[in-house]
């Protein structure tokens, strides 16, 4: 049986990904090209159901990717395997499933060492774009349903509750004002007790308010900010709640309130708040979600934060690099490149 190399497989991985900005390249780049020897097979699907990880994707029912951005043949592209565990094709093995195919085609890689936790770490991610991407076109096809009906404004509230994800999610959009803005009441609880000590379930309150009329013409950017933001709560959500089960392993943790009543008070120059190990995480999580939506460069997407961060005088371009250098060495660790 022929072989092939660890560059046909990533090359394959590329090119049957949807969107550019899913391709996990630090991933591929540090641990599939290195390793050649894969062979294309066929297997049983059902067994892949003894992966533990794609087996919970597929009992949750989760949707990686919408029908139409999926054709027939993207159905049918090879999967890629080691040692039984599924790493690339989780939504197209669950879709197969589903529809009661047996078998499919597959890049398979037996005996060879491979560093199973970074692709953890990819899936982790992963699995939070699917569930933002559910709450985002829920919430968003709400809020603008609401607007044409007239009202002063839209609420759209959803309890996430899965194996290692709880949380409470309350997104309301206000038709007022002079153009458009984030409301400070925007902003995640991630504890699973609140300050009396009592048991709270973890909460995401996201808050716009948006000219009405500058809509309809304004809801796509509506669309691309309800996305970083969303995405970017979500993830401080999984910074913390240990006995809940949402804390994820590796996620920074450690408190930083004064750290940041420092910067409120002026103690600390604002960048810093950029520097926070928590805010480093959610920012790069956010943007590389809306990254994805706009269908641009994650370090086009950065950089129009950025220029916001600049105009508003809370960096300047020293400053500004210095987060950079910062943020593009921690999305390194992440699994994806920022520049």
């Amino acid at each position: 049986m022929s072989t092939f190399t660890g560059k046909e497989v990533a090359d394959h991985i590329r090119y049957i990904t949807p969107e550019e900005g899913d391709v996990p390249n630090h991933f591929i780049d540090q641990y599939i090209l290195p390793n050649d020897g894969w062979k294309n097979k066929t297997i049983r699907l059902k067994d892949l159901l003894k992966d533990r990880d794609f087996k919970a994707y597929y009992n949750s029912g989760e949707v990686r990717y919408d029908d139409y951005e999926v054709s027939g043949d993207d159905l049918y592209q090879e999967l890629v395997i080691y040692k039984g565990q599924l790493l690339d094709g989780y939504s197209r093995a669950a879709r197969m499933l589903r529809q009661g195919e047996r078998s499919a085609h597959a890049f398979v890689l037996e005996g060879n060492k491979y560093i199973i936790e970074s692709l953890q770490l990819f899936e982790r991610y992963s699995k939070l774009d699917s569930i933002s991407n559910k709450l985002l076109g829920d919430c968003f096809r709400q809020w603008v349903l609401d607007f044409q009906r007239g009202k002063k404004s839209s609420h759209y509230s959803f309890s996430v509750e899965q194996p290692g994800l709880t949380f409470d999610l309350d997104c309301t959009i206000y038709f007022k004002g002079k153009g458009f803005e984030v409301l400070n009441s925007t902003g995640a609880d991630g504890r699973d007790s609140d300050d009396e000590g009592d048991w709270q379930d973890p909460f995401v309150n996201i808050d716009f308010a948006c000219n009405p009329e500058w809509l309809p013409t304004f809801w796509s950017e509506v669309y691309f900010y309800l996305a970083d933001t969303l995405r970017h709560e979500i993830e401080h959500i999984t910074q913390d709640g240990i006995d809940i089960g949402n804390y994820r392993k590796g996620k920074p943790n450690e408190p930083d309130d004064i750290q940041r009543q420092m910067i409120n008070t002026g103690l600390l120059p604002k960048y810093h708040y950029l520097l926070l190990p928590k805010e480093v995480d959610a920012n790069l999580q956010g943007l590389r979600f809306e990254a994805k939506k706009r269908k641009q460069k994650l370090i086009d997407t950065v950089n129009k934060y950025l220029d916001t961060k600049e105009e508003l005088g809370e960096i300047d371009p020293d400053s500004r690099e210095i987060v950079l250098t910062k943020w593009e060495a921690r999305a390194k660790h992440l699994g994806f490149k920022l520049r």
